[in-house]
């Protein structure tokens, strides 16, 4: 059936909404567009009222027609719906016909060549046409037509973000292993997926809406740390499981982060585990480091433990050269070493576990960075040895007056709250302060910033830092 000229007009608006030509909140005067697409008032009109039955105009009595701004409950509800559409397309995609499941893999596969080639506005697109194939896996025109609607909804609470970049890379990945689950026919883990997904997806546009991803704050800086615009590591303890049992989302977070602390055996993960971080790390350019650990996997690497220094740097040297070996497999190498739990407290404060510790880094060879608190005397060590050392801080750890971590049994020493998280951490990239559990700002020079991967919402929450620090101007890069 022939379009009318009111369809083709409202076709012909709707692509300059989605494509920013219009952004939310521009008034659509009649007499300019009725001379620039030449038509009448009336068939205006006509098209008007079309996009205001989508939800992409508003009329405003006596002032107009204008292009909707989405409010944080728009997206929400819009956020709501979705999920429950695409969740419902992945329960039914065992029984999908072949086309609907490869025009999933399709999809991805046009992010990816798009991302490849810069053009993230059609990696956004494309981040579309993948979850409406999604929902398409239900097999219903009906709601084929909702989701169509919704996600031209969506389109304007995409101007909300300040870089389409850096709100779709991070799901390129996940994308990918959607469609992954889905080919495997793993569709319960699927749906779980896709639920903390969407999740994630909906906080980014809420935190943008609501101004935490453009945080003012100072801009000059302090003696003591970067001004705004300033270079930051991000990194992640990864590859914390042991055969069937999985602790961190390591997919997820290496979406985000520019450093792997991959486990190595001696508080969690195991060679299967190793070798797929570190393939995986590779993959997506992301650098290797060791993270080495007292012998204690019934304990995490959180209890306190009088290992012998001897003893100690040999259990370095073998568990970084553990790690080396899959590193080159995969075809990089380990970047840095930084100690974990019970052992990296143990160095800030002693000095014979800390040299013991760098006699081992030594013996593995390769003057590989030490990453450590501040002050520690992991680092004096590390420095007296020749060793580089990297600085660094935490954002969902309280700290001492003193600039040290509060022990985590205290009460108060991890910092819950999601939105304090991501503010700490555009502080501690713009001023290089903290304030400590006891309400003192705490000078804190760090040049890599850790994002614990075992806090319930890890992925979710790092992908919120990294959008409000790049919002913020900080560039991120690894520190090897």
């Amino acid at each position: 059936m022939a379009l009318s000229t009111a369809q083709r007009v409202a076709d012909v608006l709707r692509d300059r909404i989605q494509a920013g030509e219009l952004p939310p909140g521009t008034r659509l005067s009649e007499e300019a567009l009725g001379r620039d697409l030449g038509v009448s008032r009336n068939t205006l009109r006509e098209a008007f009222r079309l996009l205001i039955h989508e939800s992409l105009v508003v009329h405003l009595l006596n002032r107009g027609v204008f292009v909707r701004v989405m409010e944080p409950a728009d997206v929400t509800d819009v956020y709501r719906v979705r999920a429950a559409l695409e969740t419902a397309g992945v329960r039914a995609a065992a029984g999908a016909p072949r086309p609907l499941r490869a025009a999933v893999t399709e999809a991805v596969d046009r992010a990816e060549r798009a991302a490849a080639a810069g053009d993230w506005r059609e990696v956004g697109s494309a981040d579309l046409r993948f979850h409406r194939a999604l929902a398409a896996l239900g097999g219903s025109a009906r709601i084929d037509a909702a989701m169509d609607r919704l996600l031209a909804e969506l389109r304007l609470a995409f101007h909300a973000m300040p870089s389409p970049r850096h709100f779709h890379e991070p799901f390129l990945l996940r994308n990918r292993a959607l469609a992954k689950l889905l080919e495997n026919g793993e569709y319960a883990r699927a749906e779980t997926e896709l639920t903390s997904y969407l999740d994630d997806a909906r906080q980014l546009i809420l935190d943008a809406m609501r101004g935490d991803l453009l945080m003012t704050g100072p801009t000059t800086g302090t003696a003591a740390g970067p001004r705004a615009g300033g270079v930051l590591d991000l990194n992640a303890d990864l590859g914390e499981g042991f055969g069937r049992w999985h602790l961190t989302d390591d997919d997820a977070l290496l979406s985000v982060v520019t450093s792997a602390n991959v486990a190595c055996g001696f508080h969690a993960g195991d060679p299967s585990t190793m070798r797929r971080v570190c393939e995986r790390a590779v993959e997506r350019g992301v650098r290797i480091g060791a993270q080495v650990s007292y012998r204690d996997l019934a304990g995490f690497g959180r209890r306190a433990m009088d290992v012998p220094p001897d003893e100690l740097a040999d259990e370095i040297t073998y568990q970084i050269g553990a790690l080396r070996a899959f590193a080159r497999a995969a075809g990089s190498d380990v970047a840095y070493v930084k100690p974990h739990g019970a052992l990296y407290n143990r160095t800030v404060t002693d000095a014979e576990q800390a040299a013991a510790v760098v006699a081992g880094v030594l013996r593995a060879g390769g003057a590989l960075p030490v990453l450590g608190l501040p002050g520690s005397r992991l680092h004096e060590a590390a420095e007296r040895a020749g060793l580089p050392t990297v600085t660094e801080a935490f954002a969902d750890r309280a700290y001492t007056a003193a600039g040290t971590l509060v022990p985590r049994r205290a009460p108060g020493a991890v910092v819950l709250d999601a939105g304090a998280v991501v503010e700490r951490s555009v502080r501690l990239a713009r001023e290089a302060a903290v304030t400590a559990l006891t309400g003192e700002d705490v000078i804190v020079r760090a040049r890599s910033l850790c994002l614990h991967g075992d806090t319930p919402g890890a992925a979710g929450l790092a992908l919120r830092v990294r959008a409000a620090l790049e919002a913020a101007g900080v560039r991120l890069e690894a520190f090897a």
